[in-house]
């Protein structure tokens, strides 16, 4: 049995079990990268059971996460109603999955030689969003077991960990963070100019950002509050390809409304 393009298969949500979270305690190294393999591999796998994402299901979030994380798609439209926790899966866990990947030039990862921008409507919100991206480096003792190679080192001088910007460890040296938060009314000079509206993040030189955009709605679904009866959802167009938005950088999303 396997989900959606094969991409969480069986075994993974038997790892998941009916649990929120990986059991850490009394893994074998091999176990250990196996974890990691899985978080590569699903976005959903990730949020679920490292981010601490509890709310996701594999009938909604699976099938999302599918979809946002498939890089070959030239452009995308995700939408979800408010409540459906669009932000976390696209704003928040999808920057945080591009970087652990292993760089691979020819399906177009970079690790933490990433450089993503996450612009909103109001540069306080895209900030919170960037908060709540490091706290997982700063604080998430399983991701911080699973990647240490991800983790900066919060103790040196030259680390740059703002309230704008955050740079992870990374094998080249470049002008941009690693994540940089802007409202969708600034200028940054070192990053494309975000589409109005949601809360997208671009992805610098060809990569893949997400976005997700406030939605409306009322009532619940499954176990995640805010269902559509409300009315239509804001959303996030992804575009995985061109679209060439400043010098030399892609957009791989914009929001829509």
């Amino acid at each position: 049995m396997a989900y959606a393009a094969g991409i969480l298969t069986a075994d993974a949500v038997a790892i998941l079990g009916d649990g929120n979270s990986l059991v850490t305690s009394n893994v074998s190294e091999e176990q250990r990268q196996l974890y990691r393999e899985k978080c590569r591999a699903s976005l959903y796998f990730l949020c679920k059971g490292v981010l601490g994402f509890r709310d996701f299901t594999p009938s909604l979030h699976l099938t999302a996460a599918n979809f946002i994380q498939q890089q070959s798609a030239k452009r995308k439209l995700f939408m979800l109603p408010r409540s459906f926790f669009k932000s976390y899966l696209a704003t928040i866990g999808y920057p945080i999955w591009l970087t652990i990947q292993e760089p691979d030039d020819k399906a177009g990862f970079r690790g933490t030689d990433e450089r993503i921008l996450i612009a909103n409507a109001t540069a306080t919100n895209s900030e919170h969003f960037l908060a709540k991206i490091k706290s997982i480096f700063e604080r998430n003792a399983t991701f911080q077991w699973l990647f240490p190679e991800c983790v900066p080192d919060f103790n040196s001088q030259k680390l740059t960990w703002n309230t704008t910007e955050a740079t992870l460890p990374r094998r080249n040296d470049y002008p941009e963070p690693t994540y940089s938060a802007v409202g969708s009314g600034a200028a940054p000079g070192r990053a494309p100019a975000a589409a109005a509206g949601g809360s997208p993040a671009l992805r610098a030189r060809g990569g893949a950002g997400a976005g997700a955009g406030p939605g409306r709605g009322g009532g619940r679904r499954g176990d995640c509050p805010g269902a559509g009866r409300g009315g239509a959802g804001h959303g996030a167009g992804l575009r995985p390809g061109s679209g060439a938005a400043g010098a030399g950088t892609r957009i791989r999303s914009g929001a829509v409304h």
